[in-house]
């Protein structure tokens, strides 16, 4: 087990989930470049275990998708990385982590703002009043076709009063500043249980709440092709992950990158 000690540690570095898997190695940084980054050099050297966190107040160099930067005030939100492998070859299909992390965030947010619209933006947003609060990073490792490890980078906007004109914070939505500890805890020990029961026989309901919780789900909304606007409703997400959209020419998927949601308030 890594120990990493402190100068001045936070109360998120104190915290002892009461987990099995999820959380029983956190690593705590003030400021790093990123966590992700640390996760990397971690399992290059061999030294990580199954379900280990690196949690940062701050990253320098934050990771989003499509080499886009995240930005996050530091010591006000929750930004850490979490180590997976599949040591037992268990997960088939990668994107199901995806799915796994988007179904529990959303099971958090849903405790804490339950009279809000709570949904998941595809692929990998988590949205209040249409409004982005989190963001999900997966950077898979394979050996041959077989899935070697994850790390599962993830930001949830807490106690940040100043966000981008499409995002939003418990503060900004409680008008109260909350206990980040307390939701990280929180967040770690539900996380392990939904795990250990993906592992098992839970992926099923993983895809289904996925699906059933997309942004636009069923209804027509605007997206954008190749430069081209189209209208088209979202009936589900594969088990690869493409968006499965109905559109006046028919039923098409498409994969994430090559296509965009536009979200109107």
């Amino acid at each position: 087990m890594i120990s990493l000690f402190l100068c001045t540690l936070s109360l998120i570095a104190k915290i002892a989930p009461n987990t099995h898997i999820i959380g029983q190695n956190i690593i705590y940084f003030n400021q790093i470049d990123s966590t992700n980054s640390f996760a990397q050099e971690l399992i290059k050297d061999r030294m990580v275990e199954n379900g280990t966190i690196i949690f940062a107040e701050e990253q320098i160099r934050g990771k989003g998708q499509r080499l886009k930067s995240w930005i996050s005030e530091p010591k006000k939100n929750l930004t850490f990385s979490i180590i997976l492998t599949n040591n037992n070859n268990k997960i088939n299909n990668p994107f199901i982590l995806n799915k796994l992390i988007a179904v529990t965030i959303l099971e958090i947010l849903r405790k804490y703002m339950p009279n809000n619209d709570i949904e998941i933006k595809w692929p990998n947003d988590l949205m209040v009043n249409r409004k982005k609060i989190s963001g999900i990073l997966i950077e898979n490792n394979f050996i041959g076709h077989l899935l070697n490890f994850s790390i599962i980078g993830i930001g949830i906007n807490i106690n940040q009063e100043n966000t981008l004109v499409n995002a939003t914070s418990f503060y900004k939505l409680l008008k109260i500043e909350q206990n980040r500890a307390h939701i990280f805890k929180y967040f770690i020990e539900k996380l392990d249980i939904n795990y250990r029961y993906l592992l098992t026989d839970g992926a099923t309901f993983f895809e289904n709440q996925f699906n059933q919780n997309l942004l636009g789900l069923g209804i027509l909304n605007l997206f954008k092709v190749n430069d081209n606007l189209i209208e088209a409703k979202i009936l589900g997400c594969d088990n690869n992950g493409s968006i499965i959209i109905e559109t006046k020419n028919g039923i098409q998927k498409f994969q994430h990158g090559t296509i965009q949601q536009i979200i109107n308030e």
